[in-house]
């Protein structure tokens, strides 16, 4: 078991082993980075196996008069059709990806409809057994269509397609040359479709990895791990709001206290524990530290009924957190937000019941 998990790990790679089940779900969701390049290299590659492929048939049949010529002429142009004119669609898309409704594109499917849809009209232009190349191009279809899968499952695949239209070859064309030349080509295929969905599949994870790195960096507040501003105007300009809502708005009343008594440390420390308490406290819902001792909360799909538990508990989580550390104080105002309703006015009637809770709190100091 260890010999064949290792296998594993070096075929599919250590960051596919060492993701958690999380960042495996994480990662099946995600929008994968374009993988044209990666193709139309593939594409490339069998585009150049196909023209030595005829070249050879060319050789053979000028010098020794190569039976069932036709056919091996017809088969070898047009797959060199089919790789040729993904080469050019793929490259298109690449070079124009800026485009919106292109890049919309899946550079899998383009190939798969272009094998699909010009093997349908050989097939129908030549009316005889010829037209078997529709079952290589839908094995090519079931491939390919599957690059965004593990290599594992990905191999699998591939290799019950070869023997698909390997059997299929062998059952139903009578003619020697005409399964030589099907079940060799799709041999090389299927090694070279293989070796471009194991490159793709780690490509994807790399990116992965970098882009949730980087995504951390712009979108969250480094010291809390709760949103920071550019990731609350993002949520507020995108309405990703469920309403009815409420938000809730916090200040810290003495941060600066802190700061200047104990040093920048300790007001850290304690903007930290604030941070636990709501991810505690208002579990689900969008947190964000929009300024130095800041922070909002909108919890979608409830009520204010619903939400004055939450709010009770955050307050009881505070006061036992400055046990531990030097008191915290925290206001805390609030407001319902109505379906259609304006989220500045909303945000503004509970940042002015904080602020008259922060007044009422500086007339017994």
């Amino acid at each position: 078991m260890k010999l064949l998990k290792s296998i594993l790990q070096k075929y599919e790679g250590e960051a596919f082993h060492n993701m958690s089940k999380k960042t495996w779900k994480q990662f099946k969701t995600s929008e994968s980075e374009d993988v044209s390049s990666s193709l139309i290299l593939g594409c490339a590659a069998l585009l150049i196996f196909e023209v030595v492929m005829l070249i050879l048939v060319l050789t053979e049949l000028i010098n020794h008069g190569l039976a069932n010529s036709s056919f091996l002429l017809a088969y070898h142009i047009s797959m060199l059709t089919v790789f040729t004119l993904s080469v050019i669609v793929l490259s298109i898309r690449e070079t124009y990806k800026e485009i919106r409704w292109l890049k919309k594109i899946n550079a899998a499917f383009v190939l798969s409809v272009i094998a699909l849809v010009y093997s349908v009209v050989y097939t129908i232009y030549k009316m005889n057994i010829d037209g078997q190349i529709v079952v290589y191009a839908v094995g090519l279809i079931f491939c390919v269509y599957f690059l965004r899968e593990r290599p594992l499952v990905n191999t699998s695949l591939f290799l019950f397609s070869l023997l698909v239209i390997i059997a299929v070859a062998v059952l139903i064309m009578p003619d020697v040359h005409k399964k030589q030349a099907i079940i060799f080509d799709c041999s090389i295929i299927a090694v070279v479709t293989i070796f471009i969905s194991r490159n793709i599949f780690k490509y994807r994870i790399k990116s992965f990895f970098i882009n949730d790195k980087l995504n951390r960096l712009v979108t969250i507040d480094t010291l809390t791990g709760l949103n920071n501003r550019f990731s609350y105007n993002q949520y507020i300009s995108e309405d990703k709001i469920i309403c009815p809502a409420v938000i809730c708005v916090l200040d810290m009343d003495n941060l600066k206290v802190i700061n200047d008594t104990y040093g920048h440390m300790e007001g850290d420390k304690a903007l930290i524990t604030i941070a636990r308490a709501l991810s505690t406290a208002f579990e689900f819902s969008f947190l964000a530290r929009t300024g130095g001792d800041e922070f909002v909360v909108v919890v979608s799909s409830t009520t204010l009924k619903d939400t004055y538990p939450k709010i009770e508990n955050f307050r009881n989580i505070i006061k036992k957190g400055t046990k531990e550390l030097h008191e915290i104080s925290v206001s805390l105002g609030y407001s319902k937000l109505k379906k259609n309703a304006s989220f500045g006015n909303a945000f503004m009637k509970a940042e002015q019941m904080m602020y008259e809770e922060k007044m009422e709190k500086k007339k017994f100091l």
